[in-house]
């Protein structure tokens, strides 16, 4: 059995004036590095990656972002009673909650592949399972036949593997710290060339809107304003600020805080 050390580079949660340092952070170790994929393949023999890549959703959203990390997929080849493991948050998150507004890493899920017909597809020169980017459109759903399993827990404890079964595990990113509302657009925009978020998901945390991923734009940048996106909806929103009507949303807003407030006294 080996043992992959992929957890010496997560992702660093982020502070009160930067974003967290992405896919370089253990709390054992002020040096950290990953490494590359090559270096790992030199020691877990039959166990090759077909990829390494961002892993989009993984930091914290805040003011401050968390560190991003990465996503891999690995296979089996020429091996022999394989067992494959791994640990980490699943349903709910643990001990990475953000600051001051700020929300926790994503939590993790498990993907894998049994019986598939990887080894075809390698001779027929098709495409194959390089990433985990979108899992609504699954590349491992849309490239193999086989027993394709999605699980919304993270450990997963010891599970027999045989060739041409393939896996896909993510690494843990870090919280954020501050409102995701107070969030620059232009460092979001960066998120987003990056692809270190999707736009779906940027859109509803902190009210930005994207145009094919070239503009990204913010209903207002005026101090007060920008928090109707989450009392409104982002569309409604967006035709009160044109019309002026500024008042009319920081009393909404103050309205709409004030009724979580006794929500939480009831």
């Amino acid at each position: 059995m080996l043992s992959s050390f992929e957890m010496s580079g997560a992702g660093l949660g982020a502070s009160a004036v930067k974003d967290g340092l992405n896919w370089g952070y253990a709390m054992w170790n002020p040096e950290s590095d990953l490494g590359d994929v090559e270096t790992w393949e030199l020691f877990q023999g039959g166990i090759p990656y077909l990829s390494r890549k961002v892993k989009p959703n993984t930091p914290g959203h805040g003011k401050y972002r968390g560190g991003a990390n990465y996503g891999a997929v690995a296979f089996i080849a020429n091996s022999e009673e394989v067992e494959f493991f791994a640990g980490r948050e699943g349903l709910v998150f643990h001990g990475s909650g953000g600051m001051h507004g700020g929300y926790p890493n994503a939590t993790s899920y498990r993907l894998s592949g049994t019986n598939t017909n990887l080894e075809e597809i390698f001779r027929n020169k098709q495409d194959y399972p390089i990433h985990d980017s979108d899992p609504s459109n699954g590349q491992f759903e849309r490239f193999l036949k086989g027993d394709i399993k999605r699980l919304p827990i993270g450990t997963i404890y010891p599970i027999a593997l045989e060739n041409y079964d393939i896996i896909h595990f993510a690494e843990s990113g870090g919280p954020g710290y501050g409102d995701p509302l107070e969030r620059k657009v232009e460092s979001i925009k960066r998120d987003l060339d990056d692809g270190l978020y999707t736009s779906d998901i940027v859109n509803k945390v902190a009210g930005v809107v994207t145009d094919h991923g070239t503009r990204v734009s913010r209903g207002s940048e005026v101090s007060g304003i920008v928090q109707v996106a989450a009392v409104l909806g982002t569309k409604q929103a967006t035709q009160v600020i044109q019309n002026n009507d500024f008042i009319e949303i920081i009393c909404e807003g103050n309205e709409a805080v004030a009724k979580v407030y006794e929500s939480f006294r009831s």
